[in-house]
C-alpha cells in the first residue's frame, strides 16, 4: 500500500512553528520530534541549522501520521477548511489500517455535506 502524502505550503509570513508528537524522518534520514521552527528567508527555507528549497518529513512506520501548527490564522473559510483537514486526516488513517474504515467514512461524509451546505450544526474536535 502507498501511503498517502500530506503537504503543507506556507503562503505568507516569514517563519512557522510545529510540533511532532511522534518521530518523523526527513529524506536524509534525520530522526525529528518535538518543537520546530522554520524560517523562510531570501527565497530559501531554514531549519535545524541548514538551507533548503522544501521542507520534507516522513511519519515512521506504525506511527501516528499527525503534527501541529503554532499560531497559524485559518482565515475567513476557517470551518470549511477544517472539514478538509479532518477528512484528509481520517482518509490517511483509515488508509493506514489505523481507523476503523465506516467511522473513516461517516467522518468523510459528515466533512463532504457540511461543505456543501447540508448540515447546519456540525462541531469538529
Amino acid at each position: 500500500m502507498e501511503e498517502p502524502q500530506i503537504i503543507v505550503g506556507i503562503l505568507s509570513g516569514k517563519e512557522i512553528e510545529f510540533s511532532f508528537p511522534e518521530s518523523f524522518t526527513t529524506p536524509d534520514g534525520t530522526k525529528v520530534s518535538g518543537a520546530q521552527k522554520a524560517v523562510y528567508r531570501e527565497e530559501k527555507i531554514y531549519w535545524s541549522g541548514k538551507e533548503y528549497d522544501e521542507l520534507i518529513f516522513y511519519p515512521q512506520p506504525n506511527a501516528g501520521i499527525f503534527f501541529e501548527l503554532k499560531d497559524v490564522t485559518i482565515g475567513i473559510n476557517f470551518h470549511w477548511e477544517r472539514t478538509d483537514v479532518k477528512q484528509g486526516a481520517a482518509m490517511a488513517n483509515r488508509d493506514l489500517g489505523l481507523l476503523d474504515p465506516a467511522i473513516a467514512d461517516a467522518i468523510i461524509r459528515a466533512c463532504e455535506e457540511l461543505r456543501a451546505g447540508k448540515l447546519e450544526v456540525f462541531v469538529i474536535t
